[in-house]
């Protein structure tokens, strides 16, 4: 598993039981997690609208300590950061446009969570 701070800070971990005893730096959190396998690869996007893509297996296992800074593993411009990660490994990602649009009985924090008669149609805005 992977782990994403909103500071940036990246790290491979093996399974985490409880969220709330995960490892970060004063003041910061856990913004992202990301399952795979070693071999499969993760992306992370960052504010600047670009993706970095890395195997999982060449993010360094981190034992003890809070990971790896993100720029430590990519080159990133003055005030890029990371965004959102996704992982490649098909057991762990739902694919196709059912898998991002909210369902009357559920709940996505990226949408709006209010029911609308608007399910199965597409919405142009302009």
């Amino acid at each position: 598993m992977i782990t994403v701070s909103a500071d940036g800070w990246i790290r491979r971990v093996g399974l985490i039981k409880d969220l709330s005893k995960a490892r970060v730096r004063e003041g910061d959190r856990i913004m992202t997690i990301l399952g795979g396998s070693t071999l499969e690869s993760v992306v992370f996007f960052s504010n600047y609208g670009s993706a970095y893509s890395i195997r999982i297996g060449d993010i360094p296992p981190a034992r003890s300590g809070f990971g790896d800074p993100a720029q430590k593993l990519f080159k990133f411009k003055d005030g890029e950061r990371i965004i959102e990660g996704l992982s490649f490994d098909p057991r762990t990602r739902t694919t196709g446009l059912s898998a991002l649009a909210p369902s009357k009985d559920r709940n996505l924090p990226l949408f709006d969570s209010t029911p609308s008669d608007l399910y199965g149609e597409a919405v142009a805005m302009t």
